[in-house]
């Protein structure tokens, strides 16, 4: 039964899910969720006694949401296959198709998956949400992959759509985005079918034109190179919303009419903390933006390799709600590997095209892997997952 106070929490709840699209977490506030909400300010705290517990409960109805999504596709997935068996590489063009699907047909719900990360990551008791995020795709590539002749993969498979949807998330040309992802599938639909990735025209020419047509990125000269230090530490120690004027002046040691000099608004702080991050992880050089890398173990204080990890989930997720510099899409998606190509080299046989296919389903991968393992933060264990990984082309 649907009681007035029942619908008033509901469009709580979907304003929440709303406004994840446009803003992370720390930049929402009561005022702002109530106005989409139609209703007062104070009705939240009546309801939710705070804005964390209203966040929790969009989580759970953003999960109980996506649990339907995901169980229609599947249920009519096995439907479609209960007497038929296809090959690893159906896999690949399965994986396009949903990804695509779950970025642009439920956007609401892959935008709060992703907060619901980043809200993990930096406070407790969003981890048991988190982990239902998990076991909820968990659950869907278990029961798919053995269909594929891929029940070894079912894991790695999840980590590959955990990483590439993020990245699908970011709009930059519909025709290229599309057309590369079903690339990317293609190629780990072939390596856990134990064959090198075939021609990746898509991909190559991305990188091309990311290269060729976007701008680098700029920080100031003096007070304002202090600024971007500053916006950036706070970004990735305690996420968007510790970054105000007051916290960035504490921080670069600099008064609060510098600051305000430098960047009058908070959109200006954090445009320059983006900015920023997306230096320190590439150090003005694109090809060097990977996440195929170990994270070091969580603690209560970000160690900086997590903070940095974390750093560029919010880069990512700003660049797709179009907070952040737009012509870092193209370097986010397809200008990035040093790391992982160079892993590639090492294990695998393969031409220079098919080592730049591998290591995008590497990098992606990556970021499934610091995100979601519970071996995320042991190198020895990430080096093992390696050696499972690469195992199909090894034989192949």
């Amino acid at each position: 039964m649907v009681t007035a106070e029942t619908s008033r929490r509901d469009q709580f709840v979907r304003a929440t899910l709303l406004s994840w699209m446009d803003q992370g977490s720390g930049e929402l506030s009561a005022r702002g969720l109530a106005a989409i909400a139609g209703a007062n300010a104070s009705a939240i705290y009546y309801y939710f006694d705070d804005l964390e517990h209203l966040y929790e409960a969009a989580q759970r109805a953003a999960i109980a949401q996506a649990s339907d999504w995901i169980a229609q596709r599947r249920d009519a997935l096995l439907t479609e296959l209960h007497t038929t068996d296809l090959p690893p590489t159906a896999l690949g063009s399965l994986l396009a198709q949903l990804t695509d699907a779950w970025c642009e047909d439920a956007r609401p719900l892959a935008f709060a998956w992703r907060e619901c990360q980043l809200l993990a990551a930096r406070n407790p008791r969003f981890a048991p949400l988190r982990a239902e995020w998990a076991t909820l795709w968990r659950a869907f590539f278990a029961a798919i992959c053995p269909r594929f002749g891929a029940a070894a993969a079912t894991e790695t498979s999840f980590l590959f759509f955990d990483g590439e949807s993020l990245l699908h998330l970011m709009r930059w040309n519909r025709t290229i985005d599309r057309a590369a992802l079903d690339e990317s599938c293609a190629t780990w639909g072939r390596w856990i079918g134990g064959s090198l990735p075939g021609d990746t025209p898509w991909r190559l020419h991305a990188r091309a034109r990311a290269r060729t047509t976007l701008s680098g990125v700029a920080i100031p000269d003096g007070n304002g190179a202090a600024v971007a230090e500053a916006a950036a530490t706070l970004l990735a120690a305690r996420g968007l919303g510790a970054i105000t004027h007051r916290a960035v002046a504490a921080q670069a040691g600099l008064t609060l009419g510098a600051v305000s000099h430098v960047c009058r608004r908070t959109d200006d702080l954090l445009r320059l903390a983006y900015a920023q991050i997306y230096l320190q992880l590439t150090g003005g050089a694109p090809d060097r933006l990977d996440a195929a890398t170990p994270a070091t173990p969580p603690t209560s204080d970000p160690t900086p390799a997590e903070a940095r990890l974390l750093a560029l989930d919010e880069l990512i997720l700003a660049v797709a709600r179009g907070r952040a510099e737009p012509g870092l899409v193209g370097m986010l998606r397809y200008l990035r590997g040093t790391t992982s190509i160079h892993t590639v080299r090492e294990r695998v046989r393969c031409s220079d095209a098919q080592s730049i296919a591998l290591s995008a389903v590497l990098s992606s991968i990556g970021m499934g892997f610091w995100r979601t393992s519970p071996a995320h933060g042991d190198a020895e264990a990430y080096d093992g997952f390696l050696d499972h990984l690469f195992a199909p082309l090894s034989a192949g």
